[in-house]
């Protein structure tokens, strides 16, 4: 099944990570993922780049494969009903195997709550700013640009992606495509925070208590109130500094 291998590979999970982990802008802790799983823009990527496939005509003489690919947009339908159903209408376990799925699959649903949700989020909130990126643009609009502009920043908030895609329409309406200023500023301020939190701990010959998530925060969030812009809450939120700082830096050994 063809669908398979755009999905996981190529345009979609391998080339999304290998530009995430291979890109000269983003600091080191953005391109390792230290922030967790972003399932709606990593999945809802996955699923764009099955619908590029079939946009640009890749199945006009594989009758087999646009099946497939048809049989996997079938399953992730199913998938909606049943996540909705666990985790909104009360469904029991054996109601979704009833309704298709194994035991496996359906713990799967269980344990993560929206999960299959994500990935039709994901994929529509995608299309939804491409076409409101086209509209605006009109013939400036350039599909090869848009899917730098979401690939170059990484696994983020569609919020957040939703800003960067305005501020970028903005620039090339102005006459140049640049990334869009919130996302940069966030990433090397909170690098920047997290660098003066360790050569604070350094300087004092780590004689004191290592370095709490309480102290991390407030250094955090200073450093976020010098900023000149105005999603300030949002970033953070986003960047999930404020609710899972680390706890304490380790004590190098001597």
């Amino acid at each position: 099944m063809k669908s398979t291998p755009y999905h996981e590979a190529v345009p979609g999970h391998h080339f999304q990570l290998t530009n995430q982990q291979e890109s000269q802008e983003l600091p080191r802790y953005r391109k390792l993922g230290v922030f967790g799983f972003n399932a709606a823009y990593i999945e809802g990527w996955a699923l764009c780049a099955e619908r590029l496939t079939t946009e640009n005509g890749w199945y006009e003489s594989d009758l087999p494969g646009r099946l497939g690919c048809l049989q996997l947009q079938l399953f992730r339908a199913r998938r909606l009903v049943a996540d909705t159903g666990l985790h909104a209408k009360k469904w029991t376990r054996q109601q979704v195997i009833d309704y298709g799925f194994t035991p496996q699959e359906t713990e799967c649903y269980i344990v993560w709550p929206g999960q299959a949700c994500s990935y039709m989020i994901g994929q529509l909130r995608i299309l939804e700013l491409r076409e409101q990126a086209k509209a605006a643009l009109g013939a400036k609009f350039s599909i090869k640009e848009f899917h730098t502009l979401v690939l170059r920043g990484g696994p983020m908030p569609l919020a957040v992606l939703a800003q960067e895609v305005d501020a970028c329409v903005a620039a090339r309406k102005a006459g140049g495509w640049s990334r869009g200023p919130t996302y940069m500023m966030i990433s090397k301020r909170i690098q920047t925070a997290k660098d003066f939190c360790l050569n604070r701990q350094l300087r004092n010959g780590l004689r004191s208590a290592p370095l709490t998530s309480r102290q991390f925060q407030a250094t955090v969030s200073s450093a976020f109130r010098s900023a000149d812009f105005g999603s300030v809450s949002a970033a953070m939120r986003w960047s999930r500094v404020t609710s899972t700082p680390p706890r304490r830096i380790a004590r190098p050994r001597r």
